[in-house]
């Protein structure tokens, strides 16, 4: 399964979850039109923001999920950033607007337990959108070659600067 088919997945497996009352999310600290919900599955911890239609409340039109990824360098933590939003919401900007407003709260609450961190996207070859995201996101890119024959990934990472 390549990034794109993950994060679709993971936002099919959201979407029906809070559809069906399994989970909430809470209003962010600085945006009101994003929303959280804070998991550890697996001993992992992971930070799902959400953003809904703005005509229907309960319609989530996007996602942006920020996990644990592991330990680097000693001490410092790989935290994996990713987003998906809704097939009837793209082209919109709504994909940047959402992860960038994710990654600025994840960081706001974590302050100073982020410094040296790094943050990272991964995105297929071919999604044009995606790349366009992470470049403005994190910068950074590196092209790293999948395990299926001809395929490619673009790796994003940036670290996090002290306070």
């Amino acid at each position: 399964m390549n990034n794109s088919e993950t994060a679709k997945e993971a936002f099919d497996h959201f979407v029906s979850a809070f559809e069906n009352k399994l989970i909430n999310v809470e209003p962010c600290k600085l945006f009101n039109d994003v929303f959280v919900h804070i998991d550890i599955p697996n001993q992992t911890p992971r930070f799902t923001y959400v953003m809904f239609d703005s005509l229907n409340s309960k319609k989530v039109i996007a996602q942006s999920v920020i996990v644990f990824a592991g330990m680097v360098e000693g001490d410092k933590k790989k935290w994996q950033i990713g987003w998906c939003v809704d097939e009837d919401h793209r082209q919109k900007g709504i994909g940047y607007d959402l992860a960038s407003k994710a990654l600025q709260e994840f960081s706001y609450n974590l302050k100073k337990d982020l410094e040296g961190d790094y943050m990272e996207a991964n995105v297929d070859e071919g999604n044009i959108a995606s790349i366009r995201i992470a470049e403005k996101l994190i910068g950074g890119e590196e092209i790293l070659a999948r395990k299926e024959p001809g395929k490619k990934a673009h790796s994003f990472l940036k670290q996090f600067k002290p306070h």
